[in-house]
């Protein structure tokens, strides 16, 4: 029914056109605007209920993450119906159920979002994400590949659709498919290195990208992106404290030099910053060091002290 409903759309908005009532919190916190009626009482108490129940939420999924994945599913299936509850509990607890690697639950929650919080971009990435780690390969590269065509190469998602194409590398490898691997690992540096192009602030992609050109022997190209990521790397933490990941990331570029002491300072570090509930990043960081060790060994340029690091890697996961 177009037409009775675009009349009744418009009838409203010329009546609030003139009314100069302003209600929206939103509003009062930008500086230098007229506010010409304040909140209600009625108003600014459901906004602090909403707030106040917003932070009991996130605090309860930040104890469930400490006590691992049936804790976070418990408070997933309490807060049903997801699309009834704000936008930031919804992505919370999106994180939350990847983090402990809930991908079923992930699926469930996506499929229970309203559309408009499904089409974003960062909702888009971790569900291909979620669909490369549960297995489905081709489903993560559909999605993921569609988050580029409508949003163009960007590390974070090029980053991820990497990951998709060394996953599919070392399962054709597995199975000594020589020409399906051969392209699967060209496919994963393009991703990789498209994404640290479109911005060499993010070493995400070019860590990557850097392991995966020594595996290939681009020695070359190696030695012209290497420096570069490790430059990138250093400048965000000096930019700011050092994560997780920026400190696995220098382990790995200082391994790729062969200064394994530096490295597996770097990689203590990373452990120790390492919150208990994600496990999945330490894997993550495994994949590259082992990346690294068949690529040495395939070229016979293996060492006694990468194997030794790599060992002393895997007792925390």
């Amino acid at each position: 029914d177009i037409e009775a409903t675009m009349e009744m759309l418009v009838s409203h908005l010329n009546a609030t056109k003139g009314q100069g009532n302003v209600d929206s919190p939103v509003f009062q916190l930008i500086d230098g605007w007229q506010v010409t009626h304040n909140l209600t009482n009625e108003k600014t108490d459901a906004f602090r209920e909403q707030a106040v129940y917003e932070n009991k939420v996130k605090d309860g999924l930040h104890k469930a993450l400490n006590e691992g994945k049936e804790a976070v599913i418990k408070i997933y299936e309490g807060l049903k119906p997801i699309n009834e509850k704000s936008v930031g509990v919804i992505i919370d607890l999106f994180i939350s159920l990847r983090d402990v690697e809930a991908w079923d639950e992930m699926f469930s929650c996506y499929e229970e979002m309203d559309k408009p919080l499904k089409k974003l971009k960062l909702v888009q990435e971790q569900l291909g994400f979620a669909y490369n780690r549960s297995g489905d390969k081709e489903e993560a590269k559909r999605v993921l590949e569609s988050v580029i065509e409508q949003y163009g190469i960007d590390p974070e998602t090029n980053g991820i659709l990497g990951r998709v194409y060394k996953d599919l590398y070392k399962a054709a490898k597995a199975d000594k498919n020589k020409l399906k691997a051969a392209g699967y690992l060209t496919m994963a540096i393009k991703s990789y290195r498209d994404g640290f192009d479109a911005d060499w602030r993010n070493a995400y992609p070019g860590v990557n990208l850097v392991t995966l050109l020594e595996l290939k022997g681009d020695q070359k190209s190696l030695e012209e992106y290497l420096p570069i990521v490790q430059f990138a790397n250093k400048r965000k933490m000096k930019d700011a404290t050092p994560d997780y990941w920026d400190l696995a990331t220098e382990g790995e570029l200082n391994i790729l030099k062969r200064d394994y002491d530096t490295a597996t300072e770097n990689l203590s570090e990373a452990i120790a910053l390492m919150p208990p509930d994600k496990l999945w990043m330490l894997k993550s960081t495994l994949n590259n060091l082992e990346i690294i060790q068949d690529a040495r060994t395939e070229n016979k340029t293996q060492d006694e002290d990468l194997s030794n690091l790599i060992e002393s890697f895997k007792e925390y996961i």
